[in-house]
């Protein structure tokens, strides 16, 4: 598989998740389709054209894009723009830079091919599977306060039950310190919202998630794929993650 092939398995899994936790469409053109989160994560895509277009001809089909737009549909949204191939700025982010929009935070995409020897190490850690009302609860709690940002509940219940996805929760001294979910499509198992209380950083935890789940998930993959923070993507590098390319997200920034 080429490099272009496996940028798109990357942004495959992630879209779909999204829109396994509830998405709406929005007609531009004909042609055209928006794509939205209905909740959190609160994002807006393009993923019509990812099966036959490269992500530069996407992100660079900015004709149909119109103020009212922005300002009514898009305004509450954290947009993503792919660097899968080094567009660095093209006039999609021109033009959501015109309508207020600025960078909020970005990601690197990367991917672990599993068909080579993964020295993994055993786990301390209780990790367990979440599948009860309380462990859904403290699941999100404890990605919420992780990743700074408020995480709906009741889009995590929806899927906590869906059979391509695990969500799962590392305890510390029987209390709940980080948190994990994968999300399988075809031969490819999506890392997500890899996250730990700042009480509990420095202690390897992120590291023990990551072997248990390779350990534990990863036997029907080919492909590991996920998109890594600032913080987190040391230690990816060192599980053998290859960089893929930047996701820059966009969105109107609070003035309150």
């Amino acid at each position: 598989m080429n490099e272009k092939e496996l940028n798109l398995l990357n942004i495959d899994n992630l879209t779909r998740l999204w829109k396994v936790m509830g998405f709406k469409e929005h007609q531009i053109t004909e042609s055209t389709t928006l794509k939205m989160s209905t909740d959190w994560p609160h994002r807006v895509w393009f993923d019509d054209q990812l099966a036959n277009q490269s992500v530069s001809q996407l992100t660079n089909s900015t004709n149909f894009l119109n103020e009212s737009l922005f300002s009514s549909v898009l305004k509450d949204k954290t947009i993503p723009v792919w660097h899968a191939e080094n567009n660095y700025l093209g006039s999609f982010e021109k033009k959501l830079i015109s309508n207020g929009f600025q960078e909020s935070f970005t990601q690197l995409a990367m991917v672990l091919p599993l068909n080579e020897s993964i020295n993994l190490k055993p786990t301390h850690a209780k990790i367990y599977r979440v599948n009860s009302e309380t462990a859904i609860q403290a699941w999100t709690q404890v990605a919420s306060k992780a990743f700074n940002y408020s995480i709906d509940i009741g889009v995590i219940k929806k899927i906590a039950t869906h059979s391509d996805i695990r969500l799962l929760l590392a305890v510390v001294n029987e209390q709940p310190a980080a948190t994990a979910m994968t999300y399988q499509t075809e031969q490819v198992l999506g890392i997500h919202q890899v996250g730990v209380l700042k009480e509990y950083r420095q202690q390897g935890l992120a590291n023990e998630l990551m072997h248990f789940i390779i350990k534990e998930y990863s036997g029907q993959s080919r492909w590991m794929t996920l998109q890594a923070s600032e913080l987190g993507k040391g230690l990816y590098k060192k599980l053998g993650f290859q960089q893929q390319f930047l996701i820059k997200n966009y969105a109107v920034q609070s003035h309150n």
